[in-house]
């Protein structure tokens, strides 16, 4: 067996579990109250939960304004962000509660 299918063989049974989505979530949310901090940290002073904040805000789309103002390097950050969050959330909600819409049973 190739290392390619052995890696699929190996994540395939956590791709039908929550298991994955809640991960990437969780990473998703480290890296970016991380990446907010080190952003914020020298000019404005901005603690951890500050930088938390703006990472659930972001991923929940509820779209307040920045804490503190962004550059375009902390525009990109969030638009990285809220690509992957906004995307691991509603892979997480998916394998929690979705249905598939058909079966290729019918």
């Amino acid at each position: 067996m190739g290392l390619k299918k052995k890696i699929y063989h190996d994540i395939k049974p956590m791709l039908k579990k929550p298991f994955l989505p809640a991960v990437v979530l969780i990473t998703t949310t480290i890296v970016g109250t991380i990446g907010y901090y080190i952003l914020w940290i020298d000019e404005y002073d901005a603690t951890l939960f500050d930088a938390f904040y703006m990472t659930f805000i972001t991923i929940a789309t509820i779209g307040y304004a920045e804490i503190f103002p962004l550059d375009i390097f902390g525009r990109i950050f969030t638009v990285i962000i809220a690509l992957v969050g906004i995307s691991s959330l509603f892979f997480y909600v998916y394998h929690c509660y979705g249905k598939p819409l058909y079966s290729s049973n019918q």
